[in-house]
């Protein structure tokens, strides 16, 4: 089904009904979730999308602007929030500002704006697009109701983003932990299979359960170049360029990494640029 943008027939999404394995297995329990949207028709398709596919929420109740939802969030406390970005009176973070430390859950909800999904990507926060899809929304609470998945701490950072528009950070989930990265600490990632191992500048190694071309859809470009199939590197660690057996990334800490034939013009030019950009000024200077 294509995501047009435009009106979609809420009865079409409704036909079959789609409930994610975890929930099923897990045996969760009856959850309270309230929805946060100024858009009446998104609401409607919300609220049907939730009766049809998860049977375990109890969609308790709907507000449309910040004031409204602050004053029903004083007396009411959801287990699950299904939270609009951008609000009429303000944005979806001022709700949780105010309530900050807040125990309940979220699941943000943005339309086609391509800064807040590479920002909710990089904060591993849940998030629906509009217009919203039944396997969307049963992935997006499945994992929002999963223990590892209540990740408060990292409101923070991503709220910070949305305030600078800067991307400085990167959360990485893995089997054990949710850890924030910042970006100029990596050093390199290394893909196997639907595994990336992070290689950072202290020497630690973060293994995080995505392959390595989700990351490598979230990474600045401009900073960042997949160099083979397998690796992509930070350029402002990388040395110098080796051109033995085929070519090779010699990076500040010894790491030897191979860069592919049709890699290469890329990763030169990104190479030659970034030296260029951080020459001292003295380089600048006429004779």
């Amino acid at each position: 089904m294509q995501r047009t943008g435009g009106h979609m027939d809420a009865p079409c999404l409704l036909r079959k009904s789609i409930q994610h394995p975890a929930l099923v297995k897990a045996n969760v329990s009856m959850i309270n979730a309230h929805i946060i949207d100024d858009e009446p028709d998104a609401r409607v398709l919300l609220r049907a999308l939730l009766k049809s596919h998860c049977p375990e929420i109890h969609l308790a109740g709907e507000t449309g602007g910040v004031q409204e939802s602050i004053e029903y969030l004083r007396e009411h406390r959801p287990d699950l929030l299904f939270l609009d970005v951008h609000l009429r009176d303000g944005s979806g973070f001022e709700i949780l500002d105010y309530f900050a430390p807040f125990a309940f859950r979220v699941i943000f909800i943005t339309a086609h704006d391509t800064f807040a999904l590479r920002a909710f990507r990089y904060h591993a926060a849940h998030y629906l697009l509009k217009p919203v899809l039944a396997a969307d929304l049963t992935d997006a609470v499945a994992r929002a109701l999963h223990p590892a998945a209540v990740q408060p701490a990292l409101f923070g950072s991503l709220r910070g983003s949305f305030l600078t528009r800067n991307l400085d950070k990167i959360v990485v989930n893995s089997t054990t932990s949710i850890t924030v990265l910042p970006l100029a600490d990596i050093l390199r990632l290394e893909g196997e299979g639907n595994y990336t191992t992070f290689f950072m500048a202290d020497g630690e190694k973060i293994t995080a359960s995505k392959g390595i071309k989700e990351f490598e859809d979230m990474l600045p470009e401009s900073g960042f170049c997949r160099v083979h199939q397998s690796h992509i590197l930070q350029i402002c660690h990388v040395r110098k360029f080796l051109k033995e057996d085929g070519g090779y990334a010699l990076l500040r800490n010894g790491d030897r990494i191979p860069v592919a034939r049709r890699k290469r013009d890329l990763f030169l030019e990104m190479l030659v640029r970034s030296f260029i950009l951080f020459l001292p000024l003295w380089c600048y200077l006429p004779n």
